[in-house]
């Protein structure tokens, strides 16, 4: 049983639905304990991936040109801004290997934290991507989330894919801040510690440090951009919304951004068909939020439900490419590439 059919659609506000939530965590657990169906395919994924509706490549603009996503390596051509030393990470121990497969880290006297590492021993100076993980997901899900070749590409370029395990006592959300509360600060401790060893052991790029995330996860996505925007590049947000009021660590890097959703269908304990919408209006300061405004937007409705578009995930790479840290004017302001899919735009 999936969780959207458990829930029915609420119309409620932002403030009415994080309390609803609260009501119905012990509700969803409930159900999940009674059986739910293993919706995990042979690469562990449980997140469902689709063709859009009214797909097809082109955003009319025409201007812009294609970045490819195949074995390109960023080489001595990565040149440009970095984050300021002060927001940058050191380790807070030993770094572990920065390997392929479970890794732990330890980070400032809490409990080790596991996570799913794709990287290559063969390259180094890369980018770094995060994948956040959706409600009663798995860090697996990052292969239906990027795709395997985006995966594949990330790992030839010298970079990693890191997809953290959730903290338990997180509950039924999986990241301690989606829901506005912002007395746990572990999720951002071990993005942290990850960070630093990857810099460290894997020599990634830091001009090249992005988060990627579906539903639980782009809200994960949202909060980290804020908190941490001091080294974060760019974020791609599949079905998203953001609650509370987070603190910027650094107001002057204008992240940019990609947001996806689903459109009418994109809705269960979240109505992120509203929401991601309302989240581009913070970005580009039409809404009244935390966020520095005048983030560039890419903004893309591909009326598919509550999934990955599977059109977009190469695109979604793309657009992280282009956008590494303190990336001012986007390549992007004349117009998306041609082989972006015709659901997406920039956000005036």
């Amino acid at each position: 049983m999936r969780y959207d059919e458990v829930m029915p659609i609420v119309s409620l506000s932002s403030l009415s639905r994080w309390r609803h939530l609260a009501a119905v965590g012990l509700m969803l657990s409930v159900v999940y304990a009674c059986g739910s169906d293993d919706r995990r395919g042979s690469s562990g994924s449980g997140i469902a991936v689709a063709s859009a509706v009214g797909s097809g490549s082109g955003s009319g603009s025409g201007a812009g040109g294609s970045t490819s996503t195949s074995g390109a390596g960023l080489g001595g051509a990565d040149t440009g801004p970095t984050p300021p030393e002060k927001f940058l990470p050191t380790p807070t121990g030993d770094c572990p290997a920065f390997e392929s497969g479970k890794v732990s880290f330890n980070f400032g006297g809490a409990e080790p934290r596991d996570a799913e590492v794709w990287t290559s021993s063969d390259a180094t100076g890369g980018p770094l991507v995060f994948v956040w993980h959706s409600f009663d997901g798995s860090p697996l899900d990052a292969i239906d989330i990027l795709g395997q070749d985006v995966i594949d590409t990330v790992k030839a370029q010298g970079g990693a894919v890191v997809a953290p395990y959730a903290d338990p006592n997180a509950g039924f959300a999986s990241w301690h801040y989606i829901l506005g509360s912002f007395m746990d600060d572990s999720d951002l401790r071990v993005v942290d510690e990850i960070v630093a060893c990857a810099i460290e052991k894997k020599g990634i790029s830091t001009r090249r440090i992005h988060s990627v995330g579906f539903g639980f996860g782009a809200m994960q996505t949202a909060q980290l951009a804020v908190w941490r925007s001091g080294y974060v590049a760019s974020i791609v947000a599949h079905s998203v919304s953001l609650a509370g009021n987070p603190m910027e660590q650094d107001p002057d890097n204008l992240y940019a951004a990609m947001v996806l959703n689903g459109g009418p269908e994109d809705a269960n304990m979240f109505q992120f068909n509203v929401d991601s919408p309302k989240y581009v209006d913070m970005l580009r300061g039409d809404e009244e939020s935390a966020i520095s405004g005048e983030h560039f937007v890419v903004s893309c409705a591909h009326e598919g439900g509550h999934v990955v578009a599977e059109d977009s995930r190469d695109s979604a790479y793309e657009f992280l490419l282009a956008h590494p840290y303190s990336t001012a004017p986007s390549p992007y302001e004349g117009g998306l590439p041609d082989d972006f899919p015709s659901f997406c735009e920039v956000a005036e």
